[in-house]
């Protein structure tokens, strides 16, 4: 039944008999609710009407708070939903525990809805379904931007993680963080898309440089194996004390080195076949006799001892001292008592010249000529002059034989 508390009869004396009109009223009012059966079990205390005194309930315009125009609570005192109709959040709608972060809260004032905690939804469109510039999620879980479907959106990631953009721009990248470039498609980043302060941001292999200068400063350097100026094994190009420098070899053993004065060459220095005289024994020289069985009757007769190591182009002048009695000249290159060079032969008593160019020689050996003839008779001879060494330097050497 609907409870009126008691009120104290001098005090109904005192209202006016407008305001006992409008209680009177209001009273016949929610006894016809009551007959109704729409407010069945309610309370109504002073202008507050409760569905019950405690517990799980619904308050209209609670004494609590007459800014509230309507409050429901749950079995532990929570509240769930609230209507704020006086005040300053006037129009202001609460769902849940919005206080306690999981909630919704419409504000009047400044036109916002704001959710507290997790949403669950099977899809979510913004502004909706059909209009282009819009956002959207589907229920597998893609997402994209700025069109209705997302194929043709401008950007997208799809539930496996590709992400789609036709413009990104990146400002602001906190101290420590990085971005991985390790997905990114080869050869699709240009030199004019590379601007950095320091070279060495990039880490790459330079393959074949094809334009450009390199112009190194006084802190600047080229260096491989060693690693300054004339220490340990390989190459150093830069700058160094006083002045630019360069060392390249061993820097105990043989190297070549530019102090910023001087070029000084320490050990021996390998050559390669070329044009440029070595040494030469260019005396006309002969052997053989009568009975000589070439190769194992030979003759040495042009030797010069070598100062560095290489390749030697060798050539020399051959002929056989009578060309009517059917004597076959040799001659051959030997290096100390190896043969290495290719075996020649003549048989005209005019001079021919071979050149050959031999690999594998060392600072000290003795390049040597043998010659001789392969004759039961007698009166010919092997006949040799103009013995050359020809390198594409200017190394040394000394004449033994001439």
């Amino acid at each position: 039944m609907i409870e009126i508390k008691e009120r104290e009869l001098n005090y109904l004396e005192e209202i006016k008999q407008s305001d006992l009109d409008e209680l009177m009223k209001n009273i016949q009012s929610l006894m016809n609710v009551y007959k109704a059966g729409k407010f069945k079990g309610a309370i109504i205390e002073e202008s507050t009407l409760k569905t019950t005194n405690s517990g799980a309930r619904v308050e209209i315009n609670p004494d609590s708070d007459k800014n509230i125009g309507l409050v429901a609570y749950d079995d532990n005192e929570n509240e769930l939903f609230k209507i704020v109709t006086a005040g300053a959040d006037v129009g202001d709608v609460i769902i849940g525990d919005y206080a306690g972060g999981q909630g919704i809260k419409y504000d009047k004032s400044a036109g916002t809805l704001d959710i507290q905690g997790g949403v669950s939804v099977d899809e979510l469109h913004i502004p909706d379904k059909v209009t282009d510039e819009s956002f959207h999620v589907d229920t597998e879980g893609n997402t994209w931007w700025g069109a209705t479907a997302i194929g043709s959106a401008v950007a997208s990631v799809t539930k496996t993680g590709v992400a789609t953009f036709t413009n990104v721009k990146i400002t602001g990248l906190a101290a420590g963080s990085e971005l991985n470039g390790q997905y990114i498609t080869d050869n699709t980043i240009t030199a004019l898309k590379i601007n950095v302060s320091d070279l060495s941001a990039i880490s790459a292999d330079l393959g074949t440089i094809t334009a450009g200068t390199i112009t190194l400063d006084s802190s600047g350097y080229i260096k491989g194996g060693q690693t300054a100026y004339d220490t340990g094994i390989g190459f150093f190009l830069g700058y160094s004390t006083d002045a630019y420098k360069f060392s390249i070899g061993n820097a105990s053993g043989q190297k070549l080195l530019w102090d910023g004065s001087n070029l000084i060459v320490t050990g021996g220095v390998n050559f390669g076949p070329g044009n440029i005289l070595l040494a030469e024994a260019n005396t006309e020289r002969s052997a053989g006799a009568s009975g000589d069985n070439w190769p194992n009757d030979k003759y040495l007769v042009k030797q010069i001892t070598i100062n560095n190591g290489g390749m030697l182009r060798i050539s020399f002048d051959l002929k056989c001292s009578n060309d009517t009695q059917g004597v076959v000249a040799y001659a051959r290159v030997y290096r100390g008592t190896t043969p290495v060079g290719t075996e020649r032969s003549r048989t005209a008593a005019t001079y021919q010249t071979f050149t050959e160019d031999i690999t594998g020689w060392n600072p000290g050996d003795q390049v040597r000529l043998y010659i001789g003839i392969d004759y039961a008779g007698a009166g010919a001879q092997a006949v040799i002059r103009n013995f050359k060494i020809k390198v594409h330097g200017l190394p040394t050497a000394t004449v033994d034989t001439d």
